[in-house]
This record gives C-alpha cells, structure tokens and sequence, in this order.
C-alpha cells in the first residue's frame, strides 16, 4: 500500500496502511521479536504522509515509534542503527 502511494499519489492507500500497521502492533506487541521492525515501518509511512500533509502531528508520532524501536532493540543490530539514523534525521526535521 506504500509503494501504491508513491506510484499512484492516493492518500487513501497511505492511510490504510498505516491502520493495518496500527493492527499488526496490536497482535505483535512490546515482547514479540517484530515488534521493533513494526514500530519503525508504521513510522515510515507516517513520515510519508507527513510529507504530503505536514501534520505535525504526524512528526511527532514517527519520532515517539522511532524511539519506541531504538530501545526495544540491541546495539550493534542492523535495525538499531537504521532507527538510530532514522529518528535523528526525524528530530532535525523538527527543528
């Protein structure tokens, strides 16, 4: 549904990934091994749509899951360094 977005431009698509996302963290909480990957791709298409919308709202939320997935992951992991890189990036946004 994020790859409908970028090629189509239907806000809709977005949206609905981001609910299914919303749906996958609820069945895989804190705890499941996936749950840090779910964090941060639920905060990838909210940055998406941030970039169509500047809700700052949004921005916000992306920050807070980054950070959510940061700590619930090791350092020296792959996914550790794609969060740590991903959320500066996200804070300097917010400046």
């Amino acid at each position: 549904l994020r790859d409908r977005f970028r090629n189509q431009g239907t806000i809709a698509n977005l949206d609905e990934a981001i609910t299914l996302y919303r749906y996958v963290l609820q069945l895989h909480p804190a705890g499941d091994p996936s749950h840090p990957s779910n964090l941060h791709h639920l905060a990838l298409c909210l940055i998406e749509r941030f970039h169509d919308t500047v809700d700052i709202g949004d921005l916000d939320e992306v920050i807070t899951l980054e950070q959510k997935a940061l700590d619930l992951s090791i350092p020296g992991d792959p996914s550790y360094d794609v969060s740590q890189d991903c959320l500066a990036t996200y804070l300097q946004m917010k400046i």
